[in-house]
């Protein structure tokens, strides 16, 4: 038997496999933070950046298609499952392909952050993009407290505050990055602006600067 599950649990879930992908990515952010100490310069090596990309490429896709779950989801009770097949048993078994078209789906919340992920509040069962598209839905083993509801107001909150400043960020950051074989670099004058791009308004500080000097 299995349940719609919590959102809560879906997020406890996913922040601790986001901490396993980051383990095993450290040794790349430690060379670039000490290329960043010793060159005052971002850059990141091609072979780093394809190495962070299949760390999380690997991890789900074959967690999923071996186990249908992740050590996250394992932790929570919750199991991944297909959306096609004539019964339980075949609905259970998720083919390599959906697991890999789940995991490079959900690597599209890189570009829409949170909201990617909040869709879940518009559907009954609990299920976001990364499922509509791979045909998939995260199950729990362990049943609700109460059913789950549609919530509008919390989704389009979600939408309204992070995804217009989610794009506008992943664009700027895209202006800032500068290819050149075999690092890609981080334009500084770019950067400070898109840090700029928080709008934060100093001006007051400036005219009490000038009003002390006059006296």
């Amino acid at each position: 038997m299995v349940y719609f599950p919590s959102t809560w649990k879906r997020i406890i879930a996913k922040s601790i496999d986001e901490s396993i992908i980051l383990f095993f990515r450290a040794p790349v952010i430690l060379v670039v933070v000490m290329n960043f100490i010793k060159m005052d310069e971002f850059r990141i090596h091609w072979a780093h950046l394809v190495y962070c990309f299949l760390v999380r490429l690997f991890y789900e896709t074959l967690s999923l298609y071996f186990f249908s779950t992740t050590v996250g989801k394992n932790y929570m009770q919750l199991k991944v499952i297909s959306r096609f097949g004539a019964n339980l048993a075949d609905k259970q078994r998720i083919s390599f392909s959906q697991a890999l078209l789940r995991s490079l789906s959900g690597m599209i919340s890189f570009f829409f952050g949170v909201s990617f992920y909040m869709t879940l509040f518009l559907r009954h069962n609990r299920t976001h993009v990364a499922d509509w598209l791979s045909d998939t839905q995260v199950v729990s083993l362990l049943p609700r407290d109460s059913n789950p509801k549609i919530r509008w107001i919390l989704f389009f909150s979600f939408v309204v505050v992070f995804f217009h400043s989610k794009l506008q960020g992943t664009a700027q950051l895209a202006r800032a990055l500068q290819w050149k074989t075999p690092f890609i670099y981080l334009d500084s004058h770019e950067y400070k602006k898109m840090l700029n791009g928080v709008n934060f308004d100093f001006d007051f500080e400036e005219d009490d600067v000038d009003f002390e000097e006059e006296d």
